[in-house]
């Protein structure tokens, strides 16, 4: 295999690579397979030179088929490196079925974007626990920075989206759990097991996007606020602070960007045939219809409801795709592009992730064990704007205009001709 391989990470300490090669260009996604490659990293390199004599690289693996190019200078991140290789002849190994390389590797990527989403959870954890610890230690106009309402707010905001990242997280983990070691037979009722499995198997394809593409972009969010509550201390290398936020901000970008897994969440939706939907939207209806405290029927009367106009939206534009001949699955889209559901995919993300997790906060305070900041909270996520998509037009197909308007300011820092 001959290939240039951009960004490797941990290089050194794997045994092989899983490369992704497009056999058929014209297919799309449809034509990438997946090799397996033995790096025989366990060698020393040699220094290879270049035409002048001067240092080019180190040729590693495999009869030094493998030839480091250079360590890459990353943003964060600097603890894990990560390595442009090329392949010079390097032996392969197809071992998936040709043409169907990301079919292969899918199960890796919902473990990958599920190490991803605990990431994102434990740098807002980290972040906001060091920020209400420094409140309780830094004074600022005669009183510790707790005892300023509005920097409490502030604290509490960031401490129920760090609340709300890891309960949709654990909740991704533990649908994977359920599909991976399933015990058949647990219930009576055989039909009403396999509709559980049916519904979970659903909500685990919806969710493993949705939940790394939403903690990610909260991560960053919260990480900076945090920085911000450290005041000058927080902009300072020697406090350590800063490499929080630049190793967050890799978060949104590792096993997939947001609109990448945006459109892997249209994806689940159109092969679906919108059944995923109905599971959503059936699940969390049951889990709050059952007896819930004074305290907790506002929030799961205003989850209910926002959940509705998301799963109405979602149907609505895969209707508006039809009636206008892009009802398809992207792959095998003419134009590779979802006119309504594409540009409001993220939104739609968004939305899906805001009402799954509130209606995970309201489950967790409903507990007998459940404190009053379990209920606070969950008042706290509901009374935000939970849907912000609308089934009114307001994500249009026409995108003349958008792109006019990205294309405006490009055109006025170009010179005249």
């Amino acid at each position: 295999m001959h290939k240039l391989l951009s960004f490797i990470i941990c290089f050194c300490y794997s045994l092989f690579l899983s490369i992704f090669l497009s056999t058929s260009p014209d297919q799309g996604t449809k034509g990438i397979s997946l090799f397996y490659v033995e790096t025989g990293f366990g060698h020393r390199g040699m220094w290879s030179k270049d035409d002048k004599g001067a240092d080019f690289g180190v040729d590693l693996g495999v009869e030094q088929s493998l030839h480091l190019r250079r360590l890459k200078n990353k943003l964060g991140t600097r603890q894990l490196p990560t390595a442009e290789i090329e392949l010079r002849g390097t032996p392969a190994i197809l071992i998936s079925e040709e043409g169907r390389g990301i079919s292969g590797v899918s199960k890796m990527l919902t473990i990958t974007r599920l190490h991803n989403a605990i990431s994102s959870a434990a740098a807002m954890r980290r972040i906001t626990s060091l920020a209400i610890d420094y409140a309780h230690r830094r004074s600022a106009f005669s009183r510790h920075l707790i005892e300023h309402p509005l920097h409490v707010h502030t604290l509490s905001c960031m401490e129920v989206e760090t609340r709300g990242a890891l309960l949709l997280t654990l909740e991704v983990a533990r649908l994977l759990g359920a599909a991976e070691g399933r015990n058949w037979g647990q219930q009576e009722d055989a039909q009403q097991e396999i509709k559980m499995v049916i519904r979970d198997e659903h909500l685990l394809r919806l969710l493993t996007p949705i939940a790394k593409l939403y903690t990610a972009k909260q991560a960053v969010r919260v990480v900076s606020e945090g920085l911000e509550c450290f005041g000058g201390e927080g902009y300072m290398e020697e406090t350590g602070i800063p490499c929080l936020l630049r190793d967050t901000q890799v978060l949104p970008i590792w096993e997939g960007t947001t609109n990448v897994l945006a459109l892997d969440m249209v994806r689940v939706l159109h092969k679906s045939r919108a059944a995923v939907l109905t599971h959503f939207l059936d699940h969390i209806e049951e889990g709050l219809s059952h007896h819930l405290p004074s305290t907790l029927k506002t929030p799961a009367n205003q989850v209910i409801q926002a959940s509705r106009l998301v799963v109405d939206f979602a149907r609505w534009s895969m209707q508006e795709e039809k009636s206008v001949g892009t009802g398809k699955c992207i792959e095998d889209n003419d134009k590779g592009i979802l006119q309504v559901l594409e540009s409001s995919a993220r939104n739609l993300a968004y939305s899906f992730a805001r009402c799954y997790v509130g209606y995970l906060l309201i489950d967790h305070a409903s507990w007998t064990g459940a404190q009053a900041t379990d209920v606070f909270a969950a008042q706290r996520w509901s009374n935000q704007q939970l849907c912000l998509v609308s089934a009114q037009g307001c994500h249009s197909v026409d995108h003349a205009m958008d792109k006019e308007l990205v294309n405006e300011s490009l055109r006025k820092m170009q010179p005249p001709h």
